[in-house]
């Protein structure tokens, strides 16, 4: 934790000399004119011309030193072939994405912090909460992602930011900001379409959207819808190849010989014997063996040269053993991913009316729905051998009808041996927010303000998740719409379900003005508001089917029934059944309760920033934001509180020459507890009203963080570099503990500010322009340097609590550089990038954990895995042989390396949302070999 923070490698300090060099050589730097789309690091977006002429995004924006900020517009999500969240931050070093576990995705890691420690907004509108049921059982954990074919610029703010995005943004923010007319209407146009088709191979997805703009007077409107279907990613072939599996399972047989008794060259009959009256009224039939499970009864120890007929006989008890492809087999040791299917649609929609050349009215709509359904195949299909026990597949008697002998081993759960046991996993999300605006622009600034927005939105936003688990279909077969029905006896299934909704209706007035006074110019803007929400987690379904066929003893005069072959027992049916369970409606523990779990509240804020230049040598910047939460439930055992919070934001940049800028920024972030955790943890067994002394409400005080950076930048003709410094830390991070409570005298657990972590890293992003090297290298030649490493200073834990880990590093990325060459035609006719990336190795150290337990200090490993070190090269092209048209291809993975990304890996680790089987195999998390993404794109 403690290694030499300040030694920047020999490489980086090279490559960085090298560039500093170019840059600060070209004394034409100051005098060469930008292109029209040159912008800093090429990432500023067009101004927008459309009704009420939205501001123009650029990385300085907000805040004037630019740190920790990343923008991608349209244009450039396209370039990158964006289809996924996953493809958002592939080539920016220091921002992953958070895996889910189930297909979906939990929010972003930045900074050493994750999911609810992020920000994640559309249109300024906070989106769902990462929500996990405690404990294991079904809950999502995900957040909803974003239709990326909506969305005209993305913002990645790294560093604490909560003065610019509120609660969450301990470790940084991304906020997405979604299309308006303006972007399908081309220039000089009063109607424009967009249609997009693209693949990529590594899930098998399609990705087909079609949108319309128009502008007619006073009128203006959009109109687009996206569709999307895919599969689970699927890892690298030799992944697969090099894994054979054979399986052996528990399996069963008539018990016709008894072991223990040789005769002659086979075995004397068992007492296992018996006939069942439906199958032969008058008693008078061949009889049957019961049946029993696989290597239950174990031969006689003396019978160490069996005969042939013996042998033949005693291979038919032992357990099965069979070879499965990698695609059939299921288990912890599964090395294919979970199968899959990925189907999403979404509508947006946009009108407004300008009713003044400075005034205008609008309204939005968005509709979105995403679909993904796993099998989840961790889970043995078939019986381990570990349960090769009579007793306890005896539910049945070893009795069945016809030849189907294994009807007859039912376990204790009432679950059959017969039957394929499955597992399903259906997650449902649905977005709905429509909302309204007033806009005023004053593009001649000749009034008190400049611009000036207020707006209503109300977003909906619903995650359905479902479990079942289906023991219906006969082995090896498969069926997820199988159910238990009485003529299956063994046969069951289960549901429990589960829906998380966020509702929100924010209120917002953002104004914005530019006053000069000689050389000094200031930007301000302030922005108020008010957010009423509602959170629900709705248990609503958790029940059981099971089939039972039961049997009873017949005493017939003058038989006796001993189990012989000569005198078999005599059974009769009684019944078939299907015995249903709500436990809904059982007397269930806080911990297990259905029902609806409500918290309203409400968030009002204000804030102010003022960005001020003097001249063209200082910028200063300084943002000040307000925020008050109130939350209220009527579950006693629910926190119910209120919270007040100040962030900040100030920024310093000199410029002592045109091309050579120091930077210094400082922020603070915040996060007040979430929903799960104001819902407090519950202890399985404890029931409100019984055990109410037990328990305490969530009594925790909002995270804190504090970031500073420093950065210099050189900008030149041929090109920029910026090198960035910074130090991250948090204090009062929210985990479950214990407490010793002097009253009761015990300690109670629940969640409780218990973790301060510190951190510290470096971050480099250039580019560099042949040309403006050299003007001989063609126009349009560029080269881009990105690496970004974060290096741990300090973990610790509150000494007045016990039975807390201490924070989990998993969040961290391991250091990562991406090299990239490309070239853009001057008319932007064609281009082609070449990007290489290497990531070292995730530090073991970062994933051992230690709590302070009754006896002392325990260390424990948070995973079972680490990355190792992987390298990859991809190479991506454009072309576009009409105006109108533009074919996209990329080809990942060029050379088809074999490795494993830690933002796979870690779903494997004590932090993810939904845990995967920690002995699982390493393989199955394997990137994928090569594989391709291309896309056609037409614009009318």
């Amino acid at each position: 934790m403690n290694s030499n923070y300040l030694s920047v490698p020999f490489r980086h300090r090279s490559l960085c000399v090298v560039l500093g060099m170019l840059l600060c050589g070209s004394a034409v730097a100051a005098d060469k004119p930008k292109a029209a789309d040159e912008t800093d690091q090429g990432q500023t977006l067009k101004s927008l011309q459309g009704v009420g002429k939205r501001v123009r995004t650029h990385r300085r924006e907000k805040d004037v030193t630019g740190l920790g900020k990343i923008i991608k517009s349209s244009e450039t999500l396209n370039k990158q072939q964006v289809i996924d969240i996953r493809d958002l931050v592939r080539y920016d070093p220091g921002v992953a994405v958070v895996e889910q576990g189930r297909g979906a995705s939990s929010g972003y890691s930045i900074r050493g912090v994750d999911k609810n420690r992020v920000a994640t907004t559309v249109d300024g509108i906070a989106q769902v909460q990462s929500y996990a049921v405690q404990g294991a059982r079904p809950g999502s954990g995900a957040i909803n992602e974003v239709e990326y074919e909506n969305i005209a610029s993305v913002e990645i703010s790294k560093g604490a930011s909560s003065s610019e995005y509120g609660s969450g943004s301990l470790g940084g923010a991304v906020g997405f900001r979604t299309k308006e007319a303006e972007d399908l209407i081309g220039a000089g146009k009063n109607w424009g379409v967009q249609a997009k088709t693209a693949y990529s191979s590594k899930n098998r997805q399609w990705v087909k959207s079609l949108g319309g703009a128009f502008r007619q007077g006073a009128w203006e409107g959009l109109l687009q819808y996206t569709t999307r279907r895919g599969e689970a990613i699927r890892p690298h072939k030799d992944a697969v190849n090099s894994t054979v599996y054979q399986i052996t399972r528990l399996g069963g047989y008539p018990n016709e010989y008894d072991h223990r008794y040789a005769d002659g060259d086979g075995f004397k009959r068992s007492t296992e014997y018996f006939i069942l009256e439906d199958e032969c009224p008058d008693f008078n039939c061949t009889p049957k063996a019961r049946a029993v499970v696989s290597n239950a009864l174990k031969p006689v120890e003396a019978l160490s040269n069996p005969t042939a007929k013996q042998q033949q006989w005693l291979d038919k008890t032992q357990h099965i053993t069979e070879r499965v492809s990698a695609s059939d087999y299921t288990g912890p040791g599964r090395v294919l991913p979970d199968p899959l299917t990925y189907r999403t649609g979404s509508w947006l929609a946009r009108g407004a009316y300008r009713f003044s050349p400075r005034h205008s009215v609008g309204t939005v709509y968005e509709n979105t729905v995403q679909r993904y359904d796993t099998r989840d195949m961790s889970l043995p299909t078939f019986y381990p051998v570990t349960l090769a026990n009579r007793e306890y597949f005896g539910l049945a008697g070893g009795v069945y009808r016809g030849g189907r002998y294994l009807d007859g081993l039912v376990a204790e759960g009432g679950t059959g041996l017969q039957w394929s046991r499955t597992q399903y996993v259906d997650e449902k999300h649905r977005k709905q927010r429509w909302g309204v605006f007033y806009r005023y622009n004053n593009p001649d600034k000749d009034s008190a303000l400049d611009t000036a927005q207020l707006s209503f939105d109300h977003q909906n936003i619903r995650i359905d998740n479902t479990l079942e688990k289906r023991y219906c279909s006969e082995y090896p077969t498969v069926d997820k719409n199988c159910r238990a029905t009485a003529d299956k006896a063994g046969s069951y299934n289960h549901t429990d379900a589960n829906r998380y909704s966020e509702r929100h209706h924010l209120l917002r007035l953002d104004v914005g003005k530019e006053l000069k006074w000689g050389a000094v110019r200031n930007r301000l803007s302030a922005s108020v508001g008010v957010d009423r929400f509602e959170s629900v987690l709705n248990r609503n379904r958790y029940e059981s089917d099971v089939a039972a066929r039961e049997y009873e003893l017949v005493h017939v005069p003058g038989r006796r029934g001993n189990g012989a072959f000569e005198t078999p027992y005599l059974y009769r049916k009684v019944g078939e059944s299907v015995s249903h369970v709500d436990y809904c409606q059982q007397n269930l523990s806080s911990f297990y309760a259905c029902g609806k779990r409500r918290i309203n509240g409400h968030n009002a804020f204000f804030g102010l920033r003022n960005n001020i230049s003097f001249g063209q040598y200082v910028d200063v910047g300084l943002g000040v934001r307000y925020d008050r939460h109130r939350f209220r439930s009527s579950d006693k055992w629910t926190a119910s509180n209120s919270f007040r919070n100040w962030s900040w934001n100030t920024g310093l940049v000199v410029k002592p020459m045109a091309n050579i800028a120091l930077s210094y920024r400082a922020s603070s972030g915040y996060r007040v507890p979430s929903f799960q955790e104001l819902f407090g943890y519950r202890l399985p067994g404890h029931e409100q009203g019984k055990d109410d002394k037990f328990h305490r409400p969530t009594e925790v005080v909002p995270e804190k963080s504090l970031n500073h950076e420093w950065g210099l930048t050189l900008k030149g003709a041929a090109g920029t570099l910026e090198l960035t410094q910074f130090d991250n830390r948090y204090r009062g991070l929210i985990a479950v503990s214990e407490k010793y409570d002097p009253e009761l005298k015990l300690g109670l657990v629940n969640y409780r500010n218990a973790q301060d972590v510190r951190l510290k890293g470096v971050n480099i992003a250039g580019r560099l322009d042949g040309n403006g090297v050299w003007d001989k290298i063609p126009d349009g030649l560029y080269a881009t340097v990105a690496f970004n490493r974060i290096k741990p200073k300090s973990v610790k834990n509150r000494p007045d609590l016990a039975f807390v880990e201490s924070y989990l590093l998993d969040t961290v990325q391991p250091s990562r550089y991406i090299l990239g060459l490309g070239y853009d035609h001057p008319e932007k006719k064609w281009g082609a990038n070449l990007n290489f990336t290497y990531s070292k190795q995730k530090n073991p150290d970062e994933l051992r954990t230690y709590y302070q337990g009754g006896t002392g200090r325990i260390n424990k490993a948070g995973s079972a895995f680490s990355s190792k070190a992987w390298k990859t090269v991809d190479v991506s092209a454009y072309y576009s042989p009409y105006k109108n048209l533009t074919l996209r291809g990329s080809v990942y993975n060029l050379a088809n390396y074999r490795y494993v990304t830690w933002e796979a890996l870690r779903q494997t680790s004590a932090g993810a949302v939904n845990r995967h089987a920690e002995g699982g195999n390493y393989a199955r998390y394997a990137a994928p070999g090569r594989n391709f993404a291309v896309s056609v794109e037409m614009k009318f």
